[in-house]
């Protein structure tokens, strides 16, 4: 059955899933459909920007195609569906309204660059600084994913291979997802290394390769790696958290590097 007629030009309904989600489609106006259902036919969760604190209660803002920058509500005739009397809105709308969908994005983004960062340090990008890591041994190293700055227990060392990778990711990254690096206060990762020094795991599904050739060793370094990270800004802090445990063969890789200290 077609939708009951109505004036005017329809409006284009944006809704905000509490995951920052939103979803969009053509409504009816609420005397005809209070149900908010596209007419289109395809149902779809709509919520108003009460819970969001963006507008006063009870008056959601719809796009209106007479205009690239104007709000419009739509009104029905007998009122009995709130919040679509019909009002222009305020410029302080707009900002409200179009900043929350960069600042959604930012937030999952962010979240994103701390899981990154725990993941990096114990990926494949780690094996240049392992020999590094064997010769600082156990302890808390600390790097600075914004300066590529190092610290282990506490004092400075030397740039390691895996914090200059974390740092050029990460400048990459935002520049990708247009987020300013000014919009960070901090972004840090702490590591706490356990070594010990075990017999060949001869169930290890790795290989580990020398000059093209695979060896293998009597003995093998172990390495328990506990990853803590986090992303700061003037509004909210993203953490995330890895533990791997890391096994390879003694003097594997062959160091030439400088040496941390």
């Amino acid at each position: 059955m077609p939708p009951p007629s109505w004036e005017g030009r329809p409006s284009i309904s944006i809704g905000f899933e509490s995951d920052g989600t939103w979803t969009e489609g053509l409504k009816l106006p609420r005397a005809s459909q209070c149900n908010s259902q596209p007419v289109d036919g395809k149902k779809r969760k709509f919520r108003t920007t009460k819970q969001y604190g963006l507008f006063q209660p009870s008056n959601p803002r719809h796009f209106s195609p007479e205009g690239k920058q104007s709000l419009s509500r739509r009104a029905s005739p007998s009122g009995a569906c709130d919040g679509h009397m019909s009002e222009q809105a305020t410029n302080r709308d707009l900002t409200g309204f179009h900043g929350i969908i960069p600042k959604t994005m930012r937030g999952k983004r962010l979240r994103h660059v701390a899981d990154t960062m725990c993941q990096m340090f114990c990926g494949w990008r780690l094996i240049g600084s392992k020999p590094n890591l064997v010769e600082l041994g156990s302890g808390t190293l600390e790097l600075d994913a914004m300066t590529g700055q190092c610290l282990f227990q506490g004092k400075t060392i030397g740039q390691l291979t895996i914090a200059e990778e974390i740092r050029a990711w990460l400048e990459q990254d935002l520049a990708t997802n247009k987020i300013p690096i000014a919009a960070l206060t901090g972004a840090h990762l702490t590591v706490k290394l356990s070594f010990s020094v075990v017999p060949w795991n001869e169930p290890a599904k790795e290989i580990f390769y020398s000059d093209g050739k695979p060896i293998r060793t009597e003995k093998m370094n172990r390495c328990i790696v506990e990853c803590r990270s986090n992303v700061t800004t003037d509004e909210a802090v993203y953490r995330s958290k890895l533990t791997e445990v890391q096994e390879w063969p003694l003097g594997w890789p062959v160091d030439t590097s400088p040496s941390p200290g």
